[in-house]
């Protein structure tokens, strides 16, 4: 007696067409497009300031309470910026240590590439999304 797994019948049910393997494809093929055109167009700098902006203001404190006087907040501002200044020092320069480490695997190709799949999932679902919607209408339009 052969076990075999329930989705995997022998009867015809689950062979698919060669429409379904065209569909497939090119979902594929759009989604290698889009991944390949981001690596390549993405300027993985900018995002990195970014990223680093948006962590260095999750992380640096705000305003604290008592700044009623003029030289408190000049001072408190003065503060945060020699702190938030200091702390994208560091992360740069770790950074740095990490592309000196690992040349292979650059922060920056690190970045071409998650944004290239990011860019290819949303392009292949916008693209299947769109791609569905035909097929629906086109099937209306039959009767």
């Amino acid at each position: 007696i052969a076990l075999q797994h329930p989705y995997n019948n022998n009867n015809n049910n689950n062979k698919r067409t060669s429409k379904q393997r065209s569909a497939t494809m090119d979902s594929w093929i759009v989604g290698q497009i889009s991944f390949w055109y981001t690596v390549r167009e993405v300027n993985p700098a900018e995002i990195v300031d970014q990223i680093i902006n948006f962590w260095l203001d999750m992380v640096t404190p705000g305003r604290g309470a008592g700044e009623s006087q003029w030289w408190q907040r000049a001072v408190r501002t003065l503060e945060q910026t020699s702190e938030r200044a200091s702390r994208e020092m560091d992360i740069r320069r770790d950074l740095r240590i990490w592309d000196q480490d690992h040349p292979e695997i650059h922060h920056e190709l690190i970045v071409r590439y998650v944004c290239g799949a990011a860019i290819s999932v949303v392009a292949t679902a916008f693209y299947n999304s769109i791609k569905r919607g035909h097929r629906k209408s086109s099937q209306r339009n039959d009767y």
